[in-house]
């Protein structure tokens, strides 16, 4: 009996290599039962050969969730895609690398990834829309609600809503707050975004200005008692605008190296982010949201530019050139008592190396009623190649998006835009500085100028007459009415108002 196992130590040898070798063979890929049919020998009283069918379950390789488990959209057909994306260089982007090589394997979509530095990389996509080439599938919004409103307006980049719809529910589009809906939606019209405003983009960092402060200076019983000395109250962070006039003066030494207050005042956009959110503090508005009238050279407008130069009297010398990176070093190397920084620097501002390591707080910027959303976005191009690359890209965008890569992508360090993940313990433990700036933006964010296609010349026409002022050339109120005239035509120019 050639065919027979003669016993059965050689039987349990026989199945148990049987068994090892099932998840290999092909026909065990599904993870439905197998049975396998094996005989035993035994003896009685001649030998028989019984058959027995022994039912063995093949164990699946780890494969990717099932349709149904997804939390972002995900079509089958779509594998074999192949789709070019172009983001920026930084931190956002480097966050999110790692999970480029998981949605290759969940989906078998390629993904072409380039980086582009990010003062080059709108030129670079505009390029691309107005030649229509569709060399990319995914595009950058950066500059935020001013990129979406760019872009949108100017009819480059798919409305969002049918992809969406197509979208899983446990994607939950609500977890992202109205702050952020509204700057990534268009037309733009205030938070919450009004009931035409339809979403472009997806927010992929999310960031804002955030007050930082020597807290061993605040806490030192001679600076405490000086204080009180000279102002007739006692020494504390300040909340209001005023207050902070008083502790930027008092903390203004120059015979110690040291001053009340640093931040940029050179001529790029990071002097309006500081000077916006004082704009708002003393309810202001860069224009009227339902007429387009630009509003610049309002007592509002003209008081917050006041406001800054009267702060800028107590920042370190070279305030008008000063770039952010030497507003935060300022900082660092105990040259202020305070400053006002994107929430992402809080680490250089008073990480182990600086030598204000371990003696730093951080809170709300005196007086501040809304906070600027600041950050990046994705979203897909409308001369994309074909529906099929537009889905594809909707696929990553989606995937990068989701809870669960969101959740991961924080944890990590991004400064992600949805509330289930900020709001985690761990997570705000973690990076409670940074954590704080993208609650701030979340929760009491305000997008950047949106108006049409010019949010970004609009910037850079205010922060070109701010720093005029910082530097000396003119009045706060002259800085103001320039900029109110020249905002004014370049609305006209676009056909924002007659």
């Amino acid at each position: 009996m050639p065919c027979a196992i003669n016993n059965r130590r050689q039987f349990y040898l026989f199945l148990t290599a049987l068994l090892l070798l099932i998840p290999i063979l092909p026909a065990c890929a599904a993870a439905t039962p197998e049975t396998v049919t094996v005989k035993e020998t035994v003896v009685v009283e001649k030998e028989v050969v019984v058959e027995k069918e022994v039912v063995v379950t093949a164990t699946p390789a780890a494969a990717a969730p099932v349709m149904e488990d997804r939390d972002y959209y995900y079509d089958p057909a779509l594998a074999g895609e192949e789709i070019s994306v172009v983001l920026y260089e930084g931190p956002g982007t480097q966050h999110l690398l790692p999970y480029v090589p998981q949605f290759e394997e969940e989906t078998g979509i390629k993904v072409n990834l380039t980086q582009i530095a990010e003062a080059s990389l709108i030129e670079k996509e505009v390029l691309d829309f107005t030649s229509q080439a569709g060399a990319y599938d995914i595009v950058q919004t950066t500059q935020d609600g001013a990129g979406v409103a760019y872009f949108a307006s100017s009819g480059w980049i798919e409305d969002l809503t049918p992809y969406l719809e197509k979208t899983p529910g446990k994607f939950h589009y609500e977890d992202f707050s109205e702050s952020v809906q509204a700057a990534t939606s268009w037309p733009y019209g205030g938070v919450p975004k009004i009931p035409e405003g339809r979403p472009y983009s997806m927010m992929q960092e999310l960031t804002t200005r955030i007050f930082i402060y020597r807290d061993d200076l605040f806490n030192d019983p001679t600076e405490k008692e000086a204080f009180q000395a000279k102002y007739g109250r006692e020494l504390t962070v300040p909340k209001t605008t005023d207050e902070l006039l008083e502790v930027a003066e008092f903390f203004t030494r120059p015979d110690e190296s040291l001053y009340g207050i640093s931040f940029e005042g050179a001529r790029d956009l990071h002097i309006y982010a500081v000077w916006v959110h004082f704009l708002w503090a003393f309810d202001g508005q860069e224009w009227d949201p339902t007429t387009y009238e630009v509003t610049l050279d309002s007592p509002e407008a003209i008081a917050a530019t006041d406001y800054i130069l009267q702060l800028s009297k107590f920042t370190p010398p070279g305030h008008s050139t000063a770039s952010l990176f030497e507003a935060v070093t300022a900082f660092a190397q105990g040259q202020s008592a305070m400053s006002i920084i994107w929430g992402p620097t809080f680490g250089m501002a008073s990480g182990p190396d600086t030598q204000v390591s371990g003696k730093a707080g951080f809170g709300e910027i005196p007086g501040a009623k809304r906070y600027l959303v600041a950050g990046v976005g994705m979203a897909i191009n409308k001369f994309s190649q074909s529906q099929a690359k537009k889905d594809a890209a909707w696929s990553f965008i989606s995937f990068i998006e989701s809870p669960t890569i969101q959740t991961k992508m924080q944890a990590d360090g991004n400064a992600g835009p949805r509330k289930s993940v900020y709001g985690l313990k761990e997570i705000a433990e973690a990076r409670p500085a940074e954590n704080f700036s993208t609650r701030l933006a979340s929760e009491k964010g305000h997008p950047w100028a949106m108006a049409g296609g010019v949010g970004t010349q609009f910037v850079n026409v205010v922060f070109t007459n701010l720093n005029r002022a910082i530097a000396g050339e003119v009045t706060a109120e002259q800085a103001m009415q320039d900029a109110d005239a020249e905002a004014t035509q370049l609305f006209q120019e676009a056909g924002l108002i007659e």
